[in-house]
């Protein structure tokens, strides 16, 4: 009976800390998940605004017959969209569009326009 000094007490540290090191470890991956969950999200909703801008911008160059050099901005509940047309020789535009969400991502996009094509030609993104 005298030899009984401690004897669990190092496999309880032991197996307390490994479970310590096993929950910390899992928040951390919770935390950096949620993270790329919300960027994800805010990328995927710029995305979505741009393609909303571009396609009422371009609702608007079918219809237009006059003046292809004005710029404006289109608002949306989740952010904005800003957008300059310049004419880039004649039979071609050059839209550029910078958006930017209520989290603050921004994206510039550009993109040429064909006015005999009435279409979309090519698409930059930066």
């Amino acid at each position: 009976m005298n030899n009984q000094r401690g004897s669990v007490f190092p496999l309880v540290i032991i197996l307390a800390s490994v479970f310590l090191l096993m929950v910390i470890s899992a928040a951390e991956i919770y935390v950096s998940e949620k993270k790329f969950q919300q960027e994800t999200r805010e990328k995927l909703m710029l995305d979505h605004l741009i393609r909303l801008a571009a396609e009422e911008l371009l609702t608007e160059l079918e219809n237009a017959e006059g003046a292809v050099m004005y710029d404006g901005i289109y608002f949306y509940p989740k952010g904005d969209v800003y957008y300059q047309v310049s004419k880039l020789n004649e039979e071609e535009l050059l839209i550029v569009l910078f958006g930017s969400t209520i989290g603050n991502r921004k994206v510039e996009v550009k993109f040429r326009y064909s006015l005999p094509a009435q279409k979309m030609i090519e698409w930059i993104e930066k």
